[in-house]
């Protein structure tokens, strides 16, 4: 009924199943990791780079004010 599915762990090996141990599979896990890291760092990256052009020109901004009050 069930031929496809073997439990004897012994007799998976010999047809070559080693779950996630299976080269195909294993790449296919850690390109997805690794998708997912570059994915999690471009965001981090991003809203860290928008956080610090904010902050710089708000410095500009606010100097200019300092300025124009000098005059």
């Amino acid at each position: 009924m069930n031929e496809g599915l073997v439990a004897d762990p012994v007799e998976r090996t010999a047809r070559g199943e080693r779950g996630l141990m299976n080269g195909s599979r294993c790449l296919l896990a850690a390109v997805g990791v690794l998708a997912l890291v570059l994915a999690a760092g471009a965001v981090a990256g991003a809203a860290w780079w928008e956080n610090g052009r904010r902050s710089g020109s708000d410095r500009v901004e606010i100097a200019g004010r300092a300025a124009d009050r000098a005059q």
